[in-house]
């Protein structure tokens, strides 16, 4: 069980135009939680958990995999576990099963296959 959930919640609108500033809004939350972590004496391999929050996602194209999976490829380094993806949109999923990546990423309210 973890003690610390880091929550990433995205933009209504994850591709091409905005991706980039996407990626490291996400990216800059990463490294405040673990320093965070780190100053209060804690293991953020054994008490930290990620979650990708994509409920309020409504438009995307391959950038937002991207995003994603740039984002659980840090996640998998800092914190030794996968980031945990919520609320992912239909679209979405569908471009996952297409790119061969719905069975790298760790989906857990969505029928992926």
């Amino acid at each position: 069980m973890h003690d610390h959930l880091i929550h990433l919640g995205f933009s209504e609108r994850v591709a091409l135009a905005n991706a980039s500033a996407e990626l490291a809004r996400h990216r800059t939350t990463l490294r405040e939680q673990a320093a965070l972590l780190r100053q209060s004496g804690r293991n953020s391999e054994q008490h930290t958990g990620v979650i990708a929050d994509l409920r309020a996602l409504k438009e995307v194209d391959t950038s937002a995999l991207a995003v994603i999976l740039h984002l659980d490829r840090e996640v998998r380094a800092q914190f030794k576990q996968p980031m945990r993806i919520q609320g992912a949109p239909a679209n979405l999923l569908s471009l996952a099963r297409l790119s061969s990546l719905a069975d790298v990423l760790c989906w857990e309210d969505a029928a992926i296959h």
